[in-house]
């Protein structure tokens, strides 16, 4: 089967892929300071628009696609701290736990009668509830709402308006409320709701940013495959080893047994069975001869193969195929897009709603 033509035409970014987390990130800021299109410093795809006001300006700053990037990406700045940013979650979880235990104390006032004898108890238990509610609190406040805000302070500096801020909103509102509530002493309290809605978001982008991690890691071995260095065929009829990146097309390569095929091409000379599974999907060894073509990232089981490259480095069929892959990544199906336009316009419009009601009020 010939995969050429399926993975020709394909928009060819590997100028924009991580091979490391560091290297990455100043890629993605230098690319972010010229393109209008800007790219998560974190697992490289597209930050998602907003609703722009006045003109954006290019920008050198590392800017990530959601939090849970932006999270994931300051743990695994070193190697062992990803552990630290789950236990941070694991940390928010538990606290948000005990202003649940506190929540479901104070809801039974409204299911149980109160005892007139124990009236002035159970009044006082309910004012150390809700101070508990409110000191439990403030960890999840700190631990899972400072990511968001940077992505919405993050957003505001570039002129756009992203659900971040709907959110940051919502559990402001919610903590600033109930925090007059309790140093009045009357009034609902709404800690729970807060706490909830932090760790829902937070956990669900942590993972989704584990996920993205995880696929580009699998992408960079892919692209590993390929060796560094080949075997050349010289004018004096000798080999000598060069870097992959000076094989130009109609050189020739020997390919010896064990050795994986470093660019696409025919052989010129030898016999031997060749691993392709990566490639074809085959489960069994393929016999190549002379005049067969060859791919690279593919497996030389036994031979002594002379291969003359037919497409130079960055334009194998491994290499399209990843760039394939990122690309399809880093492009949204036409409900996504349609998710993101309901999304941008419904932040002002649930602001507009919110300020509408209150005024009424």
């Amino acid at each position: 089967m010939d995969l050429v033509p399926l993975l020709g035409g394909c928009d060819l970014l590997h100028h924009l892929l991580p091979v490391s987390r560091v290297t990455s990130r100043d890629r993605f800021a230098a690319v972010n300071a010229t393109e209008t299109q800007r790219y998560c410093a974190f697992c490289g795809l597209p930050v998602p628009p907003g609703i722009s006001f006045g003109r954006t300006e290019p920008t050198q700053e590392l800017e990530y696609c959601c939090s849970g990037c932006r999270t994931v990406e300051r743990a695994d700045a070193e190697q062992g701290r990803a552990a630290k940013n789950l236990l941070r979650i694991g940390l928010a979880i538990f606290f948000t736990m005990n202003v649940m235990v506190f929540s479901m104390a104070l809801w039974s006032q409204s299911v149980y009668p109160e005892d007139p004898a124990s009236a002035q108890l159970a009044h006082a238990l309910r004012n150390v509830f809700r101070w508990a509610n409110l000191l439990f609190s403030l960890p999840v406040l700190w631990l899972l709402g400072r990511p968001i805000l940077l992505c919405v302070h993050q957003s505001i500096r570039n002129r756009s308006i992203t659900t971040d801020l709907l959110i940051v909103i919502g559990v402001t509102s919610a903590f600033a409320y109930s925090s007059i509530s309790v140093i009045r002493g009357t009034g609902h309290i709404y800690f729970e709701v807060g706490c909830m809605v932090l760790v829902f978001v937070s956990l669900g982008r942590w993972l989704e940013a584990n996920g993205k991690l995880r696929a580009g890691e699998s992408l960079d071995r892919m692209a590993k495959l390929l060796p560094e260095t080949v075997r050349l065929l010289q004018s004096t009829g000798g080999f000598q080893d060069v870097p992959r990146q000076k094989v130009r097309t109609g050189d020739v390569l020997r390919v010896l047994a064990g050795q994986r095929i470093p660019l696409d091409g025919t052989i010129v000379a030898g016999e031997g069975q060749i691993d392709q599974q990566m490639v074809t999907g085959e489960s069994h060894f393929v016999v190549n001869k002379v005049g067969d073509t060859v791919y690279g990232g593919t497996l030389n089981i036994d031979g002594d193969l002379q291969v003359q490259v037919s497409a130079e480095n960055g334009q194998e069929t491994l290499s399209r195929m990843i760039n394939l892959i990122r690309t399809a990544r880093g492009k949204k199906g036409r409900q996504e897009q349609l998710a993101d336009l309901v999304a941008t316009w419904f932040v002002p419009a649930d602001c507009v709603v919110a300020l509408w009601e209150g005024w009424q009020q």
